[in-house]
C-alpha cells in the first residue's frame, strides 16, 4: 500500500462524486460548480493519503471486504454526522444532508476498498 494506492483511491472517490453529484445535486453549485470539482481531487487525494495511512498503522493492509467496511465505517459513523449536525445548524434540507452524507459514506468505502486492492 503506497503512493499508487492512494491516487487511485482518490481518483476514484473524485469521479464517483462527480457521477453522483451529477445525477443527485445537479441544481446545487451554480457557476462555482466547476471549480469545487477541481478543487476536489486534491482533497479526495488528501483523504486518501489519511485514510491510508490509519489503515497502516492499524495493520489493516489486505482484504478488500475489510478495507471496504472500514471505509463505510468512516463515512457512516465520522463524517456522516458531522454534516448532519452543520446541515441543522445551518437549517438546510434534509435531502441535501442525505445527498451529501450518502456520497460521503460510499466515497470512503471505495477509498477503503482501493487502497486494500492495490
Amino acid at each position: 500500500m503506497g503512493i499508487l494506492n492512494v491516487l487511485v483511491a482518490g481518483l476514484g472517490a473524485w469521479i464517483l462524486g462527480l457521477a453522483w453529484y451529477r445525477h443527485f445535486g445537479s441544481e446545487r453549485g451554480g457557476d462555482r460548480r466547476r471549480t469545487v470539482a477541481v478543487a476536489a481531487l486534491p482533497v479526495m487525494i488528501l483523504a486518501a493519503g489519511f485514510l491510508r495511512h490509519i489503515y497502516f498503522v492499524s495493520g489493516l493492509t489486505t482484504g478488500i471486504p475489510l478495507g471496504t467496511i472500514a471505509g463505510l465505517g468512516i463515512g457512516l459513523f465520522f463524517i456522516a454526522p458531522w454534516l448532519w449536525l452543520r446541515d441543522l445548524a445551518e437549517r438546510r434540507d434534509r435531502q441535501i444532508t442525505l445527498i451529501d452524507a450518502g456520497y460521503a459514506c460510499v466515497a470512503t468505502a471505495l477509498m477503503g476498498g482501493l487502497l486494500v486492492a492495490i
